[in-house]
């Protein structure tokens, strides 16, 4: 699985969750980390524990954040490769599993 991270600078908590909204289980917990851009670092980060592995290609899934007043709130992957829609869950695309047709495209 790729290394999926996320920025939610006023979160408490940030957990992987299934497209239901259900936790992995064990739980998949999310670890600050930084960001380096352009030369400058910037803090915020939240990134999935490296080794893990519990996402397939075409499951979905959600990050679930707790943000500092206790409050939980369920978000997209912005940069997922696919959404269900607009007001769903994200879609993991492993990219080694996209079976590419342009190898004989000539321009």
């Amino acid at each position: 699985m790729n290394q999926l991270q996320v920025w939610a600078p006023n979160a408490q908590s940030v957990e992987l969750a299934k497209a239901n909204k259900q936790s992995f289980v064990p739980a998949v917990i999310l670890t600050p980390t930084t960001v380096t851009y352009r030369g400058a670092t910037m803090s915020g980060y939240w990134q999935v524990p490296a080794g893990t592995s519990v996402l397939s290609d075409g499951d979905g899934y959600w990050f679930k954040i707790v943000i500092q007043n206790g409050e939980t709130r369920y978000r997209v992957d912005p940069y997922a490769r696919a959404l269900r829609h607009s007001e769903s869950h994200s879609i993991y695309k492993d990219p080694s599993e996209f079976a590419w047709t342009d190898a004989g495209h000539a321009p």
